[in-house]
């Protein structure tokens, strides 16, 4: 049985580590608005996940993308929601992504462009030509595809078309661009695979 006196948030954590039912810990938990860290714990799936909703930690969006790979799916959707939630934070980490988490932040509605094209600038290091495609079809910039089957492109030459040129220019492609009089660009690929 639980006592009902009042504990703080340290004596929390420690009951957390005891071997009690999963239900009396979120019971503890419940009681509690200050955050815990799951990073590194023991604590079982249910017990994190509920730890993520309710009590969640800022400081463990590091350990939620280093682990992605190997969490459950209820965790992974956690995981995608605080990542949207702190994109600022998640590209200030520079790190690659798992690709599950990648895509799906890619293909999150709520990500606006020139962060999503941020993540795929930091990714494409890791990326085959084909998960390049794929990117550029989910980011809404299919017609960069023509360039791995060495056709040309025409584009407006804006702030994202620069952007995207400067990335492949990163990953060492060679490519033509030529001005054109209506303010768009004609891309020519040369060595894109």
């Amino acid at each position: 049985m639980i006592d009902t006196a009042p504990l703080d948030i340290e004596e929390t954590k420690l009951i957390l580590d005891e071997p009690i039912s999963d239900d009396q810990k979120i019971t503890l938990l419940k009681r509690k608005d200050e955050e815990v860290s799951v990073a590194g714990s023991l604590y079982s799936y249910k017990v994190i996940e509920h730890i993520l909703r309710y009590n969640y930690d800022d400081n463990d969006l590091p350990y939620l993308i280093s682990t992605y790979e190997s969490a459950l799916d209820p965790i992974r959707q956690i995981t995608v929601e605080k990542c949207v939630l702190s994109i600022t934070e998640v590209l200030s980490m520079n790190t690659v992504l798992d690709s599950g988490l990648y895509y799906a932040l890619i293909g999150n509605h709520e990500i606006a462009l020139d962060a999503k094209l941020e993540l795929f600038a930091r990714q494409i290091s890791a990326l085959s030509v084909s998960e390049i495609m794929v990117s550029l079809n989910i980011l809404g910039l299919s017609v960069y595809c023509a360039l791995f089957t060495r056709r040309q492109v025409i584009v407006v030459r804006n702030s994202f078309s620069v952007r995207i040129l400067e990335i492949f220019k990163s990953r060492g492609w060679k490519f033509t661009v030529k001005d054109q009089i209506d303010g768009t660009i004609r891309i020519f690929g040369k060595s894109l695979s």
